[in-house]
């Protein structure tokens, strides 16, 4: 997801296109570094795409992440030498 900003997914245009945030907020935009070859566009586009259907499915994974979250607050616990 960090790699996608300052850009924003358009699920109705199946498109990339600049954050509103990042318009005046953005150093990278205020400074005209947000230019994207073709072949980076198409990763970014990739990686949007994924994060949008992810995140539409959050509701029916959410025991999954719950699970996941479990096991990584258990493993930080052991890494701090507390149970």
């Amino acid at each position: 997801v960090c790699e996608l900003f300052p850009y924003a997914y358009s699920s109705k245009h199946d498109k990339l296109g600049l954050h509103p945030w990042a318009l005046s907020n953005c150093e990278a935009v205020l400074r005209g570094m947000t230019e994207l070859d073709g072949v980076q566009a198409a990763e970014l586009l990739a990686k949007a795409r994924l994060v949008f259907s992810e995140l539409r499915r959050a509701e029916e994974l959410a025991e999954d992440y719950e699970r996941m979250r479990s096991w990584a607050l258990e493993r930080v616990r052991q890494s701090r030498g507390s149970t």
